[in-house]
């Protein structure tokens, strides 16, 4: 949840989302959809995670001193994810 608040709350993938086995991550959201933090799309590629939820964790993490660190660590996730726009790798 800290690392998507991080982020923008819409049209997340899941191959955005840290390092984890599938199994992790697909336990971790069906838990996250349980309680009614997330919801997925139609597809179940995407996830959004509800305005209100990711603003709350936001402020929580900004009070406990956290919100540098997960901001610093959703970025480095993110430009691993994402490489530089070169030809050879566009489609990423």
């Amino acid at each position: 949840m800290a690392f998507i608040s991080c982020i923008k709350e819409q049209d997340i993938p899941t191959d955005l989302l840290p390092p984890a086995s599938e199994f992790d991550k697909i336990e971790a959201l069906d838990t996250l959809k349980a309680f009614g933090f997330v919801k997925g799309h139609i597809s179940g590629a995407l996830y959004d995670m509800y305005r209100l939820v990711h603003t709350a964790i936001q402020n929580w993490l900004k009070h406990r001193e956290e919100w540098e660190y997960w901001n610093e660590k959703s970025l480095r996730q993110i430009a691993k994810i994402f490489p530089w726009s070169w030809h050879n790798n566009r489609t990423v």
